[in-house]
Parts: C-alpha cells; structure tokens; sequence
C-alpha cells in the first residue's frame, strides 16, 4: 500500500496485512500513535523503485 495518509493508508495497510509505502514529501516530523510505515519516501519515483526491489511473494 502506498499512500500519503498515515491514518487512512498506513494504518488501513497494516489492518489488511500489505506492507506500506508512506509517501511523506515534506519530511516534516508528524506526531501519529499506529504501526510505523514499513519504508517513507519523498517522491512517487522513490515508491516505485522500492517496489520494484522487494522480493515477490512465492506464488
């Protein structure tokens, strides 16, 4: 799950089991009580290439 709402997709991702992408262009510190996002990142490029890296699930 990626998105750039710690409430809503980080931890509505971690409700449904995904691993998250928190997209956090500002890097402003945020004070939020929940699950930490698995990876943050500035740039919609930078989640892509995270993707893109993670090992796929066995079939």
């Amino acid at each position: 799950m990626v998105g750039d709402d710690l409430t809503l997709d980080i931890t509505g991702g971690h409700g449904a089991g995904l691993h998250t992408i928190w997209l956090h262009p500002t890097q402003a510190p945020q004070e939020f009580v929940g699950p930490s996002p698995d990876f943050t990142t500035a740039t919609v490029t930078d989640a892509v290439q995270i993707l893109l890296t993670q090992d796929a699930p066995p079939a």
